[in-house]
């Protein structure tokens, strides 16, 4: 019997269906990431001014948040910049913007360093980082899997490599007790590779012990760059 059979249009619209669900599954999975940091970003602002309020008002000051706001617009900002509609085709931006972000680490404009290549700055890059980094390790952690970046000097010698993907829980664990110790001068954590168990805790560290802290994506050579300059300019 005809009724027996699925037709032409119902065969049509399955795949459909399948053919959406498969496509907003992908949006969601790049929308989210935002939506989690512009509300943590609001989070961090709302807590900044509970604060400030309770003090003006003499009042017990509730608990800070987890990031400052400083720290979660840095974050926003990050995942905004690996958006594909940015990253293949940038858009115009005023003079120096994108290049003030990038330091005098980049060899040339817009060009993004290959994973074997060091730009070769004339003036040493980002110096108030790197007058921190004396005696103490700048740690850059995430799942790395053995992606690490080629950096200039000196960073090569100053960035110490933590890959959560290797099994680290004692060198997270270690991570935690050296910053509260002062003995990281800053914190640049891969937050697209890295799970919140592993960057909460040492978040919330380096935020009793002032460590400096920035957020390099997927640990891509520009985010770690973009890393390193919002570091100097907490320094």
């Amino acid at each position: 019997m005809a009724g027996d059979q699925h037709s032409p249009l119902d065969q049509l619209l399955e795949r459909m269906q399948a053919d959406v669900h498969t496509k907003k599954r992908d949006l969601l999975a790049r929308v989210t990431p935002l939506e989690q940091a512009v509300q943590t970003y609001r989070l961090a602002l709302e807590s900044a001014l509970a604060r400030d309020l309770a003090g003006s008002h003499s009042l017990p000051r509730p608990p800070s948040a987890t990031l400052t706001p400083e720290v979660a617009a840095q974050r926003l900002l990050d995942l905004v910049s690996a958006l594909p509609e940015l990253t293949a085709a940038p858009a115009p931006q005023s003079p120096g913007q994108r290049k003030t972000l990038v330091g005098p680490l980049s060899p040339a404009p817009r060009a993004e360093p290959s994973g074997n290549e060091a730009a070769s700055p004339r003036s040493a890059p980002f110096p108030r980082l790197v007058q921190a980094s004396s005696g103490r390790k700048l740690v850059l952690i995430g799942a790395l899997s053995g992606r690490r970046k080629k950096l200039p000097e000196p960073f090569d010698t100053i960035v110490e490599w933590i890959d959560t993907g290797q099994g680290t829980a004692n060198a997270i664990g270690n991570l935690a007790t050296r910053i509260r110790q002062g003995r990281v001068s800053a914190l640049v954590l891969c937050d697209q590779a890295i799970s919140h168990k592993h960057s909460e805790p040492l978040v919330a560290a380096a935020r009793a012990a002032h460590v400096p802290v920035a957020f390099a994506g997927k640990g891509g050579a520009q985010s770690i760059l973009r890393a390193f300059q919002a570091i100097e300019d907490q320094l």
